[in-house]
């Protein structure tokens, strides 16, 4: 019996630990905002610092549900972008964000689009998803990411995130369903 599904990405995850019951998060902490673009399911996850200790905590997920909305111009759930930029103010009021990053390197144009509506976001200094992974592995196996529990879809995204096995049942260097997990997308970015 297995504890861990077999090929899990973030294995070092220790959730008995940095799943932690929410509080409020000073306005003195740095905020990030990593994102992950797409018409039907944009993402977004919302990460504060602590500055005395260094340690990063996850308070918000955005996640709007998959499909378009044919009424509205095919824009998610009849969300526009200036929509979706007046939430990401809502959830980061009274806090500095220092850096919004996401997408890919052919993701510019909707970086831009986000811009002109007053929030700039950066493309992602790594450009490789392994290494993407691995940094984001290293601050796991430290126990220096820290989740608030009521982030539902983050959780269950963390925890099945996975390697696909080959037929040895060994994992191979290919994420399984990737274009399913776009808080972990937004996270590594």
């Amino acid at each position: 019996q297995f504890a861990q599904p077999a090929g899990l990405i973030y294995d070092a995850f220790n959730e008995a630990t940095c799943v932690i019951p929410r509080f409020p998060i000073p306005s003195g902490w740095p905020c990030y905002v990593g994102h992950d673009f797409g018409g039907a399911n944009p993402a977004a996850l919302f990460t504060a610092q602590d500055p005395a200790t260094g340690y990063f905590y996850h308070f918000h997920e955005y996640k709007p549900g998959a499909g378009r909305s044919p009424s509205a111009g095919g824009r998610t759930e009849g969300r526009s972008t200036a929509e979706h930029v007046e939430e990401f103010k809502r959830i980061t009021a009274g806090h500095t964000v220092l850096q919004r990053v996401g997408g890919s390197h052919q993701e510019d144009e909707i970086r831009q689009g986000y811009t002109a509506h007053g929030w700039p976001i950066r493309e992602p200094k790594l450009k490789a998803v392994e290494a993407q992974i691995d940094r984001v592995y290293a601050l796991h196996k430290l126990n220096k990411v820290f989740v608030f529990r009521d982030l539902a879809h983050y959780l269950d995204e963390k925890l099945r995130y996975s390697w696909k096995l080959d037929d040895g049942y060994k994992p191979t260097n290919e994420i399984e369903d990737k274009a399913s997990f776009h808080l972990m997308d937004a996270e590594r970015y």
